[in-house]
């Protein structure tokens, strides 16, 4: 194993393999090895990490993705699925990574395939009684028939003054065709026929949805 020793460009060494690198103990195929534009580093003669100029790879970098949307204003009854006033949170947050677009017709679509993290949330009030408002994150692995994934319920239930109650559900799906593999969010009253309000503000979160991508497939 030969080094190069130089005043100008200093100390250099043959690339090796992974399974047999240049740089090492006295374990043969464990160490440091190089390629163009590649630093690779082994154990056992297998690439576990290496860095190139595009970046790291054989490690996870963390969570890439978070994302956050809102109701900007309140409104009444059921909304199956939530179609209008989406908006990102921008108070104190700007999205990380490539974040998620406003839902088409209440539909979101993943802007990458992983592992993620989905908690939906939402405030009701009423006057009366409005028993089991429920909330829902809706899935569908075939862009057209969605079933429940995860569910809350509310109770309004007056006595003498406006009642307000918030409920929030949350899934973590798989994503790996982000073409088929969508979701909904929906608010419907379950039980009783009196109509409620959903609150939604364009200055906090009262009712939205929240995406974590916590890893690579």
């Amino acid at each position: 194993m030969a080094f190069t020793i130089d005043g100008t460009t200093g100390i250099a060494t043959v690339d090796g393999s992974v399974s047999a690198p240049s740089q090492r103990g006295q374990d043969t195929n464990s160490g440091i090895s190089y390629g163009a534009d590649t630093i690779k580093f082994s154990t056992g003669g297998v690439e576990r990490m290496a860095i190139t100029n595009s970046g790291i790879t054989g490690i996870s970098a963390g969570i890439t993705l978070a994302d956050q949307w809102r109701i900007s204003t309140s409104f009444t009854g059921a909304a199956e699925p939530i179609v209008n006033n989406w908006e990102r949170n921008d108070k104190g947050w700007s999205e990380l990574g490539s974040g998620f677009s406003a839902p088409s017709s209440g539909i979101w679509t993943f802007p990458s395939t992983g592992y993620y993290y989905i908690r939906f949330y939402a405030s009701f009030g009423w006057t009366s009684s409005t028993p089991y408002i429920g909330l829902k994150i809706n899935y569908t692995s075939n862009n057209s028939s969605y079933s429940t994934a995860a569910a809350a319920y509310a109770y309004l239930n007056n006595v003498t003054d406006t009642t307000y109650v918030s409920s929030s559900c949350e899934v973590m799906l798989k994503i790996t065709d982000t073409s088929n593999q969508k979701i909904s969010v929906s608010i419907g009253r379950y039980v009783g026929n009196e109509t409620f309000s959903v609150f939604g503000d364009t200055n906090d979160q009262r009712t939205g949805i929240t995406f974590i991508r916590m890893g690579d497939v």
